[in-house]
């Protein structure tokens, strides 16, 4: 039997269609009802697939049937912190007998304490609250006297019974002659029926091959319109997800919303407020099918293109994470340097004078003591250019970041530190700077956790070193110091920073390099179109 992780989703009619879940129904008509014993907030939990999105769609449909507003909260579409959570939830706050659904858990878990002690005890006294996760929830609820037994009820979602499985296939019009082949590769399990449903309603003849997901977008794949859609179809390897601007800018030749509607209709893709995004078993299974031709290289600079525009404009918050994505993905050698595992424990932050002991602290248990003491030195002299990543519950720091700037740089700051000295001789060396115009130096990158080496905390600072890249007005010359550079040196060089010749120190028993990019030489428009040759 196949089990698939993935994202439940529904975005053809067929889709939409409940089965089973009757005990869940019920608890939830008796919320709806209220009275001394209805909960006040449902917690919906299970593997990717089983079918809580559907689920939740249900309740949303029965609550604005019983009167209701509902307030719905995508968490894979919001940041994690609780600012950004409060924009997307704000209506509920002032609105009596608000149903309240976060979906996607998941992706902003990190503000579980937060949402127990500060947010949903806002919301008003006849408020309905339910949210869906892969995860249980953290145990702090149950010894919280404002969330006891019955306000408080968890649904653990588990696979169909036969009888509710055999109904859903009987909803998709799976023909009775077929389902045993259905039934033998998707088990009882909600999404992988559905995508099993999909093939042997096209192909009654079709047999399992143990991967669903890759039948399905061989099946579909080989019934597109036209060229143009396959090669969109190939976006979603290398995009976390793909806006109609997107489609537009890719394809600028042909009927760019044809195709992203054509996109939407697909079984195995969802979408949210930004634009569209497949199961991420599906997201695997896709082969972008022509790369190398000329065609396909062009798509590509004209998406990367697109998607640094979208970065420099700084309008979407997203965006940065996008391009970031697709950079490493167009060498997929390149794809080991990002965790993609951001799941909303951790946000971005400015430094705060009271972070200065743990900073300090971070860095000697991460790289060892004259790295701490340059930390300390650059939070006295540059405590603005300090990125800090904290905890979303405790709001604590957890790694952090400098990129220094500087139009010039003073004596004492060169004897401070080696690769500020390296760094300014190098740019006197080479014409030096003229009003207006500055160098950074990206002098620490931080995290205890996993000490230079690839993490969640880590895919958050390589994002904001390529915003400021891209956003960056006056920048001529940009340096980097990498501690264990032979790991680093493929991401490094690809996008185009070389070693500064003779400039390496050993602080801590750590090799450290400085790399430089002369945007003088390679400006941004040129860097971007050397990015997205395959």
């Amino acid at each position: 039997m196949l089990m698939l992780a993935l994202m439940p989703d529904t975005l053809s009619v067929r889709e939409k269609t409940l089965v089973g879940r009757v005990a869940e129904l019920v608890t939830f008509r008796q919320a709806l009802a209220g009275g001394p014993a209805a909960p006040v907030m449902l917690y919906v939990h299970g593997p990717a697939g089983i079918g809580k999105t559907a689920l939740l769609r249900r309740f949303a449909e029965e609550a604005r049937a019983d009167g209701r507003p509902v307030v719905e909260v995508d968490g894979h579409g919001i940041s994690a912190r609780p600012a950004a959570f409060e924009a997307e939830a704000e209506a509920a706050l002032d609105q009596d007998r608000v149903l309240l659904l976060v979906d996607g858990f998941e992706g902003c878990q990190g503000l579980e304490t937060w949402l127990r002690t500060r947010f949903l005890p806002r919301l008003p006294e006849r408020a309905l609250i339910v949210i869906a996760g892969r995860r249980p929830l953290d145990p702090q609820w149950r010894s919280d006297p404002g969330w006891f037994f019955p306000l408080l009820r968890t649904m653990a979602l588990g696979e169909l019974p036969f009888p509710d499985a055999d109904a859903l296939l009987d909803a998709r019009g799976v023909p009775g002659e077929v389902r045993p082949t259905v039934f033998a590769a998707a088990g009882g399990h909600p999404l992988a029926l559905t995508f099993a449903s999909e093939l042997a309603v096209r192909d009654r003849d079709w047999r399992p091959t143990g991967d669903i997901a890759g039948d399905l977008v061989e099946t579909l794949t080989g019934e597109v319109p036209a060229p143009a859609y396959r090669l969109a179809l190939s976006m979603f390897r290398r995009v976390r997800t793909v806006t109609r601007g997107l489609v537009r800018a890719a394809l600028p030749d042909d009927d760019a919303d044809a195709v992203y509607e054509w996109l939407r209709g697909l079984p195995f893709v969802r979408s949210n407020r930004r634009g569209l995004y497949p199961h991420e078993a599906v997201r695997e299974a896709l082969d972008a099918g022509q790369t190398g031709s000329a065609e396909n290289r062009d798509m590509h600079r004209r998406i990367l293109r697109y998607l640094v525009a979208e970065v420099r404009g700084g309008a979407d918050p997203f965006a940065v994470g996008d391009a970031l994505e697709y950079i490493c993905s167009m060498d997929n050698g390149q794809r080991r340097y990002l965790t993609f595992r951001s799941d909303g424990w951790l946000y971005e932050d400015t430094y705060r004078p009271e972070d200065r002991a743990a900073l300090v602290s971070m860095a000697h248990e991460a790289e060892g003591k004259e790295t701490a003491r340059l930390v300390e030195f650059w939070l006295g002299h540059q405590p603005q250019n300090i990125r800090v990543y904290r905890r979303a519950d405790t709001g604590q720091p957890r790694a952090f970041m400098a990129l220094l700037e500087f139009e010039t740089v003073r004596p004492a700051e060169c004897a401070a530190d080696p690769m500020l000295a390296a760094a300014w001789a190098h740019c006197q060396q080479n014409g030096g700077l003229a009003e207006g115009e500055y160098l950074s130096l990206m002098r620490f990158r931080i995290d205890p956790a996993a000490p230079r080496r690839p993490s969640p905390a880590m895919d958050m600072i390589l994002e904001n070193l390529l915003a400021d890249l891209v956003r960056a007005r006056g920048l001529k010359l940009s340096y980097t110091v990498w501690p264990d550079p032979e790991f680093w040196q493929p991401l490094i060089s690809y996008v185009d920073f070389r070693p500064v010749p003779g400039q390496e120190h050993t602080p801590d028993g750590h090799r450290h390099v400085l790399y430089v990019h002369d945007w003088r030489s390679v400006p941004l428009p040129d860097w971007v179109d050397q990015l997205s040759k395959e």
